[in-house]
């Protein structure tokens, strides 16, 4: 086991990645290239997670290909196919989708993937993409980047100029992340202070032909590192497009988000100034809330927490609840067990804290709050029913949202520093 994982975590496949990238393109259709049970849990991730229609007519999709669903149809592969191949289904088809105007991906399934086929021999126009294999049994975070890294080198122009040296393209917002839409509109706020546009979204909510304009921004700004730092890395090394990376993770916590907006205004020569005053006033209103409840519970001071999530979320997490609110970090468990900017500081922060023994797997964890995604709140609450479960990635437990949220920035800060004072109270 290594050190920070969790030895029996189940989490989305390379599969699972390769097809949300490109459900997250606005206008984009994805097809699946293999049996019928691998469509169902992606299509419905994918419509609950990035809604295109108001409602849903189960009968207007119950023939073949969609089989009740609006997204991700599939070529529905049987025993046969794998003899033969199954060239004549994605013919059926292409041929059947062929008024779509958007990106068309084609995505094989790892079963798919072992006929070897030359399906790119069907392809009948230049907006159409076919992932031959989208990494097995690799991680999410593989699938999705590789996915989005072939996109680019298929359709990206080369010879495009940046247009405003003052734009950005946020890199690695998956459909996957819990409230991506409000993240999104959180980091645009405080990138709008500095004077600093949006280009594109790399892979969520953006148009196809904004998605593959990636030149037109001056530089990149990686979001989620596990979902981005190959693909900036591969923009700057073949469009020359310089990325930042920022160190203290994702802006979610006051101090992540002070140390995301200073790295970015001095990467762009821009000043930070009017987004810092957001957050000294956002500063100002919090420790006005967090000081009365103190003064009458002495919480959150002293109480336990786990998490289990990103290392690009873990970090500042730690960084909000550790040094923001004094609580007592138990155990930190991480998603990857990959190298990454954020995991090394994170073991470093919590080193220099006297907590690296924290850094290690959930079991027999007690905290008083646990953040992580629902299931695996689910499953503690069985061992422990009185920790208070925040979730801060997927699978959820499925509560409704109606009031538009968001994880990052200072309204996401707003939100979990809510549920954290909730919470502990509840359990005290």
């Amino acid at each position: 086991m290594t050190l920070g994982c969790n030895p029996i975590d189940i989490l989305p496949d390379a599969m699972t990645g390769a097809i949300l990238a490109m459900e997250g393109i606005r206008d984009s259709l994805t097809i699946l290239n293999g049996p019928t049970g691998c469509k169902y849990f992606h299509a419905s991730i994918s419509d609950s997670q990035y809604p295109r229609s108001d409602s849903i007519d189960p009968l207007g999709r119950s023939g073949p290909f969609f089989f009740g669903q609006p997204r991700v149809p599939t070529t529905y592969l049987e025993s046969d196919d794998y003899i033969f191949g199954s060239s004549a289904k994605v013919e059926q088809i292409l041929a059947k989708l062929g008024g779509f105007n958007g990106l068309t991906s084609i995505v094989n399934s790892p079963a798919a993937s072992l006929l070897a086929e030359d399906l790119n021999r069907l392809i009948k126009n230049d907006r159409t993409i076919f992932i031959e294999s989208t990494g097995f049994s690799d991680t999410i975070y593989d699938g999705f980047q590789r996915a989005i890294i072939q996109l680019l080198e298929r359709f990206s122009d080369r010879d495009v100029e940046c247009g405003d040296t003052k734009s950005v393209n946020l890199i690695g917002i998956s459909i996957y992340h819990k409230h991506w839409q409000g993240n999104i509109e959180e980091i645009c706020s405080l990138l709008s202070l500095m004077g600093i546009r949006v280009n594109s979204v790399i892979s969520a909510g953006t148009a196809f032909r904004d998605m593959v304009d990636v030149r037109r921004a001056a530089a990149n700004i990686v979001v989620h590192e596990e979902y981005g730092i190959d693909i900036a890395r591969w923009l700057e090394s073949e469009l020359s497009m310089p990325y930042i990376n920022p160190s203290s993770g994702s802006p979610l916590g006051f101090d992540s988000i002070e140390s995301f907006i200073l790295e970015v205004a001095d990467s762009l020569g821009v000043d930070p100034s009017p987004a810092l005053e957001s957050v000294r006033k956002a500063r100002k209103h919090c420790f006005r809330v967090i000081s009365r409840y103190n003064s009458l519970s002495g919480l959150p001071k002293g109480a336990t927490f786990a998490i289990h999530a990103e290392p690009s979320l873990a970090l500042p997490l730690v960084h909000l609840l550790h040094d923001y609110l004094g609580m007592i970090p138990i155990r930190v468990s991480l998603t990857t067990e990959r190298d990454l900017l954020t995991r090394r500081n994170l073991e470093g922060h919590l080193r220099e804290r006297g907590f690296k023994d924290s850094l290690t797997a959930l079991e027999e964890a007690y905290p008083d709050v646990l953040f992580s995604d629902g299931n695996t709140i689910s499953k503690h609450k069985l061992i422990n029913p009185l920790v208070e479960g925040i979730e801060v990635s997927l699978p959820s437990h499925g509560f409704a949202d109606v009031l538009p949220k968001a994880i990052l920035g200072i309204r996401g800060t707003y939100i979990l520093l809510e549920k954290v004072l909730n919470g502990i109270y509840r359990v005290y």
